[in-house]
């Protein structure tokens, strides 16, 4: 679809994609979703719906600057953050924190 686009509108430049990670099956499948395309340029982690999907409670809008050592003594994203980098990186991608 976006070759046609491209043909059509005459673009002299490619559309290129950014995935948003944002649900645990996106987490579990981040290494397929890095590879799923040549025009993917950049992963990105989507706090606020991931954290509805794994029904994790946020005071704030971008899931940062919530007392995380009251709730976990250490970076409460970590991991998640982690595999998002690790798979992006693996794969010659960009890797985007929440936005």
């Amino acid at each position: 679809m976006l070759d046609g686009i491209e043909a059509a509108k005459e673009f002299s430049s490619r559309i290129n994609i950014e995935a948003i990670i944002e649900s645990a099956e996106g987490l579990e499948q981040v290494s397929q979703i890095a590879k799923a395309s040549d025009r993917l340029i950049t992963l990105v982690f989507g706090i606020v719906d991931y954290s509805v999907s794994i029904s994790a409670r946020l005071v704030s809008i971008s899931g940062h600057g919530e007392k995380e050592e009251e709730i976990y003594p250490g970076h409460r994203w970590n991991f998640e953050i982690s595999r998002i980098v690790m798979a992006a990186k693996a794969h010659g991608l960009l890797a985007i924190d929440a936005p």
